[in-house]
Parts: structure tokens; sequence; C-alpha cells
């Protein structure tokens, strides 16, 4: 936060403040919702490998770490939200993420 603060200009508090107001959400949340979007789509792009690799190659820690924000963001298990997400219209018809 420190460095973008500095490239942006502002102090940190500043920077949240600003970051807070134009994304919507906090900047920590922010990177919680777009490290889970990876290994999502990672996830798409390779089903076959296991969420323990998904998971560290998209910034967990480990699988725990993993599921407890998969949890609280998406309000559901890893498992269940594959199952939904390979169920999804746009898998029926052959497209899947790159």
């Amino acid at each position: 936060m420190q460095r973008l603060a500095e490239q942006a200009g502002l102090n940190v508090r500043t920077f949240h403040r600003a970051f807070r107001d134009r994304m919507g959400v906090s900047p920590k949340l922010f990177a919680r919702i777009a490290r889970l979007d990876r290994m999502i789509r990672a996830r798409n792009a390779s089903p076959a490998t296991d969420w323990l690799s998904l998971a560290i190659d998209a910034g967990f820690y480990d699988h725990q770490h993993m599921a407890r924000d998969f949890r609280a963001l998406c309000l559901s298990s890893p498992t269940n939200f594959d199952a939904r997400e390979q169920a999804a219209p746009e898998r029926r018809f052959g497209l899947a993420e790159r």
C-alpha cells in the first residue's frame, strides 16, 4: 500500500479512503476478491488440477486459507461452487477460461 500511495502522490490513509470511495471496497478486500478470481479462472482453465496447487499458485498460504476466503466471499464451499460452475450454460456450450 505504501508504494502505491507514493506513486499516487498520496499518504496511505488518503489512498485507502480514495480507493474505497472509487472501488466500493477496501484495498484489502479487493485483493482477496482478485486472488479468489485468479484461482477460479485457473480452476476453469484446468479442472483436473488439485485445489491446493491452485490455491498456492493464486497466492493463498494453504488450503484452509483458500477455503475460508471461498466461504466468506462465495457463501459456498469450493467443491459446491465448482459443481455449480461446471454446470453453467457457458460450460455446456464448450466455453472455458483461457
